[in-house]
């Protein structure tokens, strides 16, 4: 039985709160002043492919 609930918890935990985080860094963004600016920014770079 403690190892049924021990699986449970970890596999929650790893689906979770990664998911979290992720919601969080996208509000973050979201409202990152920076952002609204339209600044290119080296995470902008990264993901348009162009690298540093």
């Amino acid at each position: 039985m403690f190892i049924t609930i021990a699986a449970v918890v970890i596999c929650v935990c790893v689906a979770v709160l990664p998911a979290a985080a992720e919601l969080r860094r996208i509000t973050d963004e979201r409202d990152n002043p920076t952002r609204l600016l339209k600044i290119p920014t080296r995470r902008a770079h990264v993901e348009a492919g162009k690298g540093l």
